[in-house]
């Protein structure tokens, strides 16, 4: 199991490769960068702050927010994610949501907020491009639910 504050990663082979799971596990361990914690926990707070602007339960804000967020998830890399802080969180916030659901990139927040832009490679990790197409083929499924908890399992492919 990999646990990085929130995260939580469990692998399983159904019991046909115990050997062949700690191999993947050690594989996605050493893909992850070191924030992805920190990157989880500033998505949280700004999916709470995006719930104190529009908030309410279900219906089509419920799946207009949610779809904001998945936008921000898939535009942003998990290093900009965890740079995240509460002037950034605002500026997304004000310049994205409250402009008809739109996503600023980080080097457009960044410049609003008169920062500069510093990134380390092993900050520009985004999870479908990096890891799944790196480690992963078609052999595996990989599931992601809304808590951050990724399960991945591997599954034999039979005739039958």
């Amino acid at each position: 199991m990999i646990r990085r504050g929130p995260l939580q990663v469990m692998v399983s082979t159904g019991g046909k490769g115990p050997k062949l799971a700690n191999i993947i596990r050690r594989k996605m361990e050493d893909a992850l960068p070191d924030n992805v914690g920190e990157a989880i926990e500033r998505v949280g707070e700004l999916r709470a702050e995006l719930r104190k602007r529009a908030p309410g339960v279900g219906g089509r804000l419920g799946q207009k927010r949610m779809d904001w967020m998945t936008k921000v998830c898939e535009t942003w890399s998990l290093g900009e994610l965890g740079q995240l802080d509460e002037a950034a969180m605002e500026f997304l916030l004000d310049h994205g949501w409250d402009q008809k659901a739109r996503v600023p990139s980080f080097d457009e927040v960044s410049k609003g907020l008169s920062r500069p832009t510093t990134r380390s490679p092993s900050l520009e990790f985004h999870p479908a491009e990096s890891f799944v197409s790196r480690y992963l083929s078609p052999d595996f499924c990989v599931g992601v639910g809304l808590g951050l908890l990724v399960s991945l399992s591997l599954y034999a492919h039979r005739s039958r």
